[in-house]
């Protein structure tokens, strides 16, 4: 039997033994510590960027969220109280008040001792206003630093949930449900691993 020989392509193949290693690798540690809730992954998985990976409880992280925003409502109930001791009509009104009886003074009208009574009136009310204007920005300073706190407790109930950094293959993973995790800020060694990614 004949055959005719017709052109194709030829492929080129190589057989080599070696490792392939990825450009980069990490070992993923918490920001938070706590206990583990859920892992998402197993090693070998690919993960996308953003995409959960462990889960810690944040029932604690949770309830720091909702006390301090219960500070903050607190604190600005506080503020609105506060302002309503802002009184600058009683001030107005006792200068109006002090004018007239000087005129009346001045004509032989009044008693010396009722003007200095006024005069007292309105140093004592403008004092008042002084307070008043103090104790606001004083509840102003609590407000943000409220605010602050509740900022800084809803971070770290974001830091209960870990996410990949970056699209990677997941190569190790050293943490199972109800594993302890100590965070990187709580740890002198930088944390507990949770896994590595490349």
């Amino acid at each position: 039997e004949t055959f005719q020989a017709q052109l194709s392509a030829m492929e080129d193949v190589l057989v080599v033994s070696g490792q392939v290693r990825p450009a980069v690798t990490i070992d993923l540690r918490a920001e938070a510590s706590g206990i583990v809730e859920a892992v998402s992954v197993k090693e070998g998985d690919r993960v996308s960027q953003g995409q959960e990976l462990v889960r810690l409880d944040s029932k604690l992280a949770q309830s720091t969220v909702d006390q301090a925003e219960a500070n903050l409502s607190q604190a600005e109930l506080q503020d609105a109280a506060t302002r309503l001791d802002l009184d600058q009509d009683t001030v107005a009104l006792k200068k109006k008040t002090l004018a007239r009886s000087t005129a009346l003074f001045e004509r032989g009208l009044l008693p010396k001792d009722q003007l200095e009574q006024h005069e007292l009136e309105l140093r004592a009310s403008e004092r008042a206003l002084e307070r008043a204007k103090r104790n606001v920005d004083s509840s102003q300073a609590r407000i943000a630093q409220m605010r602050a706190a509740v900022v800084q407790a809803r971070t770290q109930l974001q830091h209960t949930t870990i996410r990949a950094p970056f699209d990677a293959i997941v190569l190790r993973r050293q943490v199972e449900i109800g594993s302890g995790v100590a965070g990187v800020s709580q740890s002198s060694m930088g944390g507990s691993v949770l896994m590595t990614l490349g």
